[in-house]
């Protein structure tokens, strides 16, 4: 029997795609499409001076970044899965390790239960969350980590927030990136936890200075009159929301105790939509706007129903 062979006689030599390549091409193509979209305002526009986002990775552990687009800033916080928090919509005292699964079973969804436990137990005034083992490395400036933004993340980061972080991981100075470790200070203490095994809890001594990283700009400047009506029931409610504010450069100014009603959640009430979205996107409110009020009045709400979300 004879086989015939095939052979490439005649045919001119095909070279093949070095992948790399291919993927800078790509890269460069995709972002910049995005600049053209970003010039002409397609993504519209936004008070957030700061994307402050909480990462959950694989192995438990969290990452806290702030992209400071005002001061070209990118602040990478380290947190030990380990690290014991009160998870909010009062589900309790869990590891940071274990809140995105819980989420997950209590249909809250992990990544919000993670945030606003986050913003809860350490006053962070954070709304965005990812589940990535890629953010070290997009803090650090990495073309591929950052390539994967647009491509493989799970968030809940809008697309012109993900070619913002984008764009500042590529242009800031290694100057510019804080890699920091909050086991490594006094802010969480190593103790030994309940089930018997070693961890951290939050202590009061976070230091100072760390907070201005989470401020806005936007409140500094408009130095809003803010007013807090509580009808949770509960003053820890209200304190906690008035140190949120507090890290983002506010102050209330007035906290009132009310009876406790019947409706659910928070609503913030101002004339500026785009100021009070700074508070509605952390404390999970609703907006209703102010006609009668003058422009630098922001009230907020927290109804019985705010208790049982915080």
């Amino acid at each position: 029997m004879i086989r015939r062979i095939r052979t490439n006689r005649g045919r001119p030599n095909q070279k093949r795609a070095n992948p790399k390549h291919i993927f800078i091409g790509l890269f460069c193509v995709i972002f910049a499409s995005l600049v053209v979209l970003f010039c002409f305002g397609v993504f519209g526009n936004s008070a957030e001076d700061n994307i402050s986002l909480v990462v959950s990775r694989s192995d438990g552990n969290a990452e806290i970044l702030v992209f400071d687009t005002i001061n070209s800033e990118i602040v990478y916080m380290f947190v030990p899965g380990t690290t014991e928090l009160d998870a909010a919509y009062n589900l309790g005292r869990w590891k940071i390790q274990s809140i995105p699964k819980l989420g997950d079973q209590e249909k809250i969804g992990g990544g919000n239960l993670l945030v606003k436990s986050i913003a809860k137990s350490m006053s962070f005034p954070v709304y965005y969350w990812a589940r990535s083992d890629d953010f070290e490395g997009v803090a650090n400036g990495n073309i591929k980590k950052i390539f994967k933004l647009f491509v493989y993340l799970n968030s809940n980061l809008s697309f012109r927030n993900k070619f913002r972080v984008a764009e500042l991981s590529l242009r800031v100075p290694n100057s510019k990136r804080m890699m920091l470790d909050l086991s490594k200070n006094t802010y969480l203490k190593r103790v030994v936890l309940p089930d018997g095994g070693d961890g951290y809890v939050i202590t009061n001594n976070f230091p100072k200075r760390y907070y201005s990283y989470f401020l806005s700009q936007d409140l500094v400047d408009n130095k809003p009159k803010i007013v807090i009506n509580n009808f949770t029931g509960a003053e820890s409610s209200a304190e906690s929301v008035s140190k949120i504010i507090e890290v983002m450069g506010a102050k209330a100014l007035y906290v009132y105790q009310k009876e406790k009603n019947n409706k659910s959640g928070c609503e913030v009430r101002s004339k500026e939509k785009s100021i009070a979205e700074l508070f509605t996107k952390t404390l999970g409110c609703k907006y209703r706007r102010l006609d009668d009020k003058e422009s630098s009045l922001i009230e907020i709400d927290l109804n019985s129903g705010f208790g049982a979300m915080w």
